[in-house]
């Protein structure tokens, strides 16, 4: 049989290797980047952390322990889901690299 690996342009193994070797070089031209994503994650980690250090210490049967508890896993998620959004202009800035990756037939439709 035919299926999806016949029809793809080349393994996902040199798939995998030119996304890798990409992405080491992009952060190695943008080493402010880098730095600013992982202080990013640190200042948001601590934040998280010092707002809801005391959740342990709550006593369980109070109604307000779940209430709280959910509310952090909510912050955590929200901070999660927009800390990408910092770097959305990276993947503008490889948009000609992936032209001519995809032009190469690197990657499978």
């Amino acid at each position: 049989g035919g299926g999806v690996a016949a029809t793809a342009g080349a393994p996902r193994s040199v798939q995998f290797r030119a996304l890798l070797v990409r992405h080491v070089l992009n952060y190695s031209r943008n080493l402010g980047n880098v730095v600013a994503r992982l202080l990013l994650s640190l200042v948001a980690g601590l934040l998280v952390g010092v707002c809801y250090s005391g959740l342990r210490a709550q006593d369980e049967s109070d109604s307000r322990a779940l209430a709280n508890r959910v509310g952090s896993l909510f912050f955590c998620c929200l901070i999660l889901m927009m800390s990408p959004n910092c770097s959305m202009g990276l993947f503008v800035a490889d948009r000609r690299f992936y032209s001519v990756e995809a032009a190469a037939q690197l990657y499978s439709s």
